[in-house]
């Protein structure tokens, strides 16, 4: 993916994160054999080759070419299809590999009709195709519809669809290697599905319909899938509302590890009423006008080891109770974190750095732990209104030999129904005398 970053920051993420694919690309191998043995009993046989001479576009359409194929094809077989676009609407029902032979070239096409692929079977494999113009987008129709358990979809384009990738109460599937570009509603849409793998894909995620929520990344009532070492570009006009990975409506014990995000006025990380979920290692970039990580009713995740940068405020937390926030780098933004009505969160050994507002505020926020963090030349490090909470062995911008005064407000409410601001002060009682190495 060629991306032009202002920052130099931005191109050294990338550089490692390409040399670290190799890597990935070998244990999910790995994981695909496994997945492959699993779904047909143990044994892979490559029994049929089909590989037919290429057929024009008038021919394809009429005669259904790659759906031949399938219909005469058994389970274990692998079909070639040679370049050529096919304006088909194929369904996979044997647990087959279907092989393009160059994924630029080989295009399997809609017709802005029906799901371009429909897989019902297990241990299917795709790859080598562009994939594209399924049916309109209220009919809720996927470049690849996927109702079946241990496939695997690797190395494909994805290219004007409803949604690119849907998962449907779909198991043990995984998703690698592939590009997706300017799809309606998602680019990949996981739904009541548990233990997938997104891994490696490039997701382009363009919004120009601003009734539309937008993202690029939708985990909806779906446990315990992984997420790793994707690259999603995001773009949305200003009054439009979208979010890069969406984990949400009850979708728990869920991994999102080292995906590299740059967006615009959307979310870059949203939960809404899910728990116990990992947020590791993210490189988060924007352009002040989004929030890095959103928790929106959503208790026990941990968020740890993540980069955000260049956002309104890196980690918003509402409604959000017995969160760990550990080991983050929340650095340029406008506001680091900012909780509203989340208790018993604990915000330790961060890097919370040259935030234009305020480095950390906390609203109604009790029973919060806030401790062994570098607050640095933020225009206010902290601040706090309507609560109590606890500040031990933080940073303070430079080395302090007595106690670091805190300074909030507490608001009451007057027969007239008027709020008077009353000052309060809290305490970190032993600031640290260096800062930390985080």
């Amino acid at each position: 993916m060629n991306i032009t970053i202002v920052t130099l920051f931005v191109g050294n993420i990338m550089k490692n994160f390409k040399i670290r694919k190799g890597l990935v690309l070998g244990i999910i191998l790995l994981f695909i054999g496994a997945s492959i043995t699993h779904s047909i009993g143990g044994i892979y046989i490559e029994r049929s080759i089909f590989q037919n001479i290429k057929s024009n576009s008038k021919l394809a359409r009429s005669r259904g070419y790659i759906q031949n194929l399938i219909d005469n094809a058994s389970d274990g077989d692998t079909i070639y299809v040679p370049n050529g676009t096919y304006y088909e609407n194929i369904i996979i029902n044997k647990s087959i590999n279907l092989v393009g032979e160059n994924k630029l070239n080989t295009i399997i096409d809609g017709s802005k009709f029906g799901d371009v692929i429909y897989v019902s079977a297990d241990g299917v494999t795709i790859s080598g195709f562009t994939i594209q113009n399924s049916g309109w987008y209220k009919d809720y129709y996927d470049g690849i519809d996927v109702r079946s358990n241990y496939n695997n979809i690797t190395d494909n384009i994805f290219n004007c669809n409803t949604h690119g990738i849907k998962l449907d109460n779909s198991d043990g599937n995984t998703i690698y290697d592939n590009r997706f570009i300017s799809h309606f509603y998602s680019e990949i849409w996981v739904h009541y599905s548990k233990n997938n793998t997104i891994v490696g894909n490039d997701l382009f995620s363009i919004q120009n319909n601003d009734s539309v929520y937008k993202r690029a990344m939708c985990i909806s009532y779906s446990n315990n899938n992984t997420i790793l070492g994707n690259t999603i570009f995001s773009k949305t006009k200003q009054s439009g509302y979208c979010s890069c990975i969406d984990i949400d409506r009850n979708s728990d014990g869920n991994s999102i590890l080292e995906n590299k995000i740059i967006l615009e006025f959307s979310y870059g990380i949203r939960l809404w009423t899910v728990s116990n979920n990992l947020i590791i290692g993210n490189t988060i970039i924007s352009n002040n006008n989004s929030i890095g990580i959103d928790l929106r009713s959503s208790d026990g995740n941990i968020l740890s080891r993540n980069f955000i940068s260049h956002t309104w405020c890196s980690i918003d937390i509402d409604y959000s109770n017995n969160n760990t926030i550990n080991d983050n780098n929340l650095i340029s933004n406008y506001r680091g974190i900012s909780s509203y009505r989340s208790n018993n969160v604990s915000i330790v050994h961060n890097n919370i750095i040259l935030n234009e507002e305020f480095g950390i505020t906390l609203a109604s926020s009790n029973g919060n732990i806030i401790e062994k963090n570098n607050f640095q030349n933020n225009k206010i490090n902290a601040v706090f209104l309507n609560c109590t909470n606890t500040w031990r062995k933080n940073y303070w911008n430079r080395p302090r030999l007595f106690p670091k005064l805190i300074f909030g407000v507490k608001t009451i409410k007057t027969d007239l129904g008027i709020d008077i601001p009353i000052p309060l002060l809290d305490f970190d009682n032993r600031p640290a005398l260096k800062p930390y190495d985080i």
